[in-house]
């Protein structure tokens, strides 16, 4: 720390004072750019900028020391107009100290994961070198625990990989089959998290989320008579299991419709280059699951399998299980619209049924999308079981699908839980509240944790006196999100609150997010304060609202956060109590 405030001094007064009308936003640029300069080494201040911090050094500390820095007309870099300012510089100083000192930060080369790459500048917007150069600092093994997880925010219940420029997505979307055992009710199809089906009823959000390894979350949807469980376990970075229970309130049909995808809004030449591939390996048939083969740059191969609990799907058109195959070019933005004009194509075009028939290999070769339709009634259980190239290579079919379901999983689930509930009370002490208390407390921060996504994608800008909108160069983002049905994106200062909860469970969860932020800073320390990254992201929001300003900034509470990481750091390397 003092090694980092002698270059930030040294900077400060290289730069002369920083000005009163800089926002905290542009500050913080300043800050993390002082501390890029600072690992760079002494010689890149020269001679001079040394000279003048050791002098500065001296005339400092007694300012230091007084309880409020003088609003006076004095020459010192800490008068009141800027003395906000100096507060950022520090903060963020520090923080660079956490990332560059952390045990959970080893210096281990470039991170594989959530980097953006290399692209060309875009004319107007200079990325903040400094701020994305975070990224890499993470470790490998860091990572690799948050290579999946549930990252995206805006749909019921959805899994996503945190590799770019293409991700591998899972979904789960259901409604009701009419009395006649064939017609699907597409206005009661539910897929994302809407205010509209929220207002009629439709109830979600977890009740247990560690942040990145498991997750319980139970739906009540009234409008299709219909319960449901959902569950998401990791084994390892590349294994995981995503378990759907439920109960459809009698002798009336539900169907599922899972899907896996690749996301390949920005991959370029790459989608036509055969180096993303999906397939449907197994169709169901004579007891055996269903089988899904996929294959891309960032994952390797790997293979998913639907696993359903004995006895709990009834027959549909003589099939338990059908597949289908999106068209070519289906964004995973617009899976929803292509089922329902699938389910169209099986009849008479105006109303949606049951799919009949099996797509072909060479249409899941060529499609983007898999579905799988799962006709359900009364109690039902579903597993979907991931594994990666690496488990693949260790594990047979039937041992991974035996591993990581039925009993087995209901096991691991039961483990999980406990270890979360173990957890939330060492971190918060609410032994003593009573267990309603405790419940709703676990429910909130779950909710918070289990709103986690991870973006990719450009920010439109409108310059000040300017009817062009530019867009910022590709770039991932790490994130909690205000609301999953309303604003399922992230956005600046709530993310600063957040972090004060995320940074308390999970420190290395919250730095994590807190590089991808610094990451999206231009070099005059400006952040779009509404980050609409990808497909989705702007499917949510109207065309007049996804041009971010330059002149619009948001309160820097990142220092909140931040000053609580730096808090607990110190406190738990022996400097004392501290209440954070």
């Amino acid at each position: 720390l003092k090694a980092t405030a002698q270059h930030l001094s040294a900077f400060s007064h290289a730069g002369g004072p920083l000005p009163s009308s800089t926002p905290g936003t542009r500050l913080g640029a300043r800050a993390v750019m002082a501390g890029k300069r600072a690992n760079a080494g002494a010689k890149s201040a020269g001679r001079q900028d040394n000279a003048a911090s050791k002098s500065a050094g001296k005339k400092d500390n007694p300012a230091s020391k007084s309880a409020a820095p003088s609003s006076g007309g004095g020459s010192s870099s800490l008068a009141a107009p800027v003395g906000i300012g100096s507060l950022v510089v520090l903060a963020a100083g520090a923080l660079l100290v956490i990332f560059w000192s952390s045990s959970l930060l080893p210096d281990e080369g470039p991170a594989s994961h959530g980097a953006a790459p290399p692209s060309s500048v875009v004319k107007g917007f200079e990325p903040f070198s400094a701020g994305r150069g975070l990224l890499e600092h993470f470790s490998r093994e860091h990572n690799e625990s948050l290579l999946w997880g549930t990252f995206r925010p805006g749909v019921l219940f959805g899994v996503k990989s945190r590799t770019t420029p293409e991700a591998v997505v899972a979904g789960l979307m259901w409604s009701s089959v009419a009395a006649t055992g064939d017609r699907v009710d597409t206005t009661k199809l539910r897929h994302t998290c809407e205010e509209s089906d929220t207002n009629q009823g439709l109830k979600f959000g977890f009740s247990e989320h560690d942040g990145s390894s498991y997750g319980k979350q139970p739906i009540s949807d009234p409008g299709n008579k219909l319960s449901l469980q959902t569950y998401f376990l990791k084994r390892s970075p590349h294994s995981w299991a995503m378990r759907v229970s439920g109960n459809t309130s009698g002798k009336k049909k539900k169907v599922l419709y899972f899907y896996l995808g690749i996301d390949q809004e920005f991959v370029g030449a790459m989608a036509s280059s055969g180096k993303l591939r999906l397939s449907i390996e197994q169709s169901a048939g004579a007891g055996a699951a269903v089988a899904m083969r996929g294959s891309t740059p960032s994952l390797g191969d790997f293979r998913l399998w639907l696993v359903p609990g004995e006895g709990v799907l009834p027959a549909a058109s003589g099939l338990q299980v059908v597949t289908w195959a999106a068209p070519k070019g289906t964004p995973i933005v617009g899976i929803k619209d292509a089922l329902i004009k699938g389910l169209r194509a099986t009849s008479d075009g105006q109303h949606a049924t049951l799919l009949q028939e099996a797509s072909t290999e060479a249409d899941a070769a060529a499609s983007p999308v898999l579905v799988a339709q799962i006709v359900v009634q009364g109690d039902f259980e579903v597993d979907f079981v991931f594994e990666g190239s690496s488990a693949v290579a260790a594990l047979k079919a039937e041992g991974a699908m035996a591993e990581m379901s039925g009993v087995r999983l209901s096991e691991q689930l039961d483990t999980a839980s406990t270890t979360f509930r173990k957890r939330f009370e060492d971190t918060f002490g609410l032994k003593g509240k009573g267990a309603d208390q405790i419940e709703f407390a676990q429910a909130a921060m779950s909710a918070l944790l289990g709103g986690l996504g991870f973006f990719y994608g450009s920010s439109k800008v409108k310059e000040s006196g300017s009817d062009d909108l530019q867009k910022t160069p590709p770039s991932p983002l790490f994130t909690a999100v205000p609301s999953r049905s309303f604003f399922p994106r992230g956005f600046l200062w709530d993310e600063g609150f957040h972090q004060l909860l995320v940074g308390r469970w999970d420190p290395g969860l919250s730095r994590d997010v807190i590089a991808h932020w610094f990451g999206l800073m231009r070099d005059d320390g400006w952040i779009p304060r509404e980050q609409i990254l990808g497909g989705e992201a702007v499917s949510k929001v109207p065309d007049w609202a996804v041009p971010q300003h330059p002149t619009h900034a948001n309160p820097p509470t990142f220092l909140l956060a931040i000053e609580a990481l730096v808090e607990r750091a110190r406190a738990q390397n022996g400097s004392g109590p501290v209440d954070a």
